[in-house]
């Protein structure tokens, strides 16, 4: 598989709901802070609050921390790819979330009333 498929393959096909949510999150060698624009069903797009000075790589796990509403979500997610982000106009970081329930649970905080 190319890299343009492996890239295409890895891109969310569910509905992306626009977000603001600030979070912190870690790749387990340092917390960090940064920026969710976008969060789908099984994804999201995170905006670090600065550029990483270690090398973050397609694969990695990260683990975030979102506070909405006065309550703590945690997810964990492995990173899909890093890159330039057309649609929020800055670098950032795809994810792929794999502790769905705890997305959708953040996705039920974020609807709005």
């Amino acid at each position: 598989m190319s890299q343009a498929q492996a890239s295409a393959a890895e891109r969310r096909t569910e509905e992306r709901h626009p977000v603001n949510v600030t979070v912190a999150w870690t790749d387990g060698h340092r917390a960090r802070t940064g920026e969710v624009l976008d969060a789908s069903a099984h994804g999201m797009f995170l905006h670090p609050s600065w550029t990483p000075s270690e090398a973050i790589a397609s694969g990695d796990v990260i683990e975030l921390c979102c506070r909405v509403h006065g309550r703590e979500i945690e997810l964990k997610g492995e990173v899909c790819w890093v890159g330039h982000s057309d649609k929020h106009d800055g670098e950032g970081l795809g994810l792929r979330i794999t502790s769905v329930a705890e997305l959708e649970d953040l996705l039920a905080e974020l609807k709005p009333a």
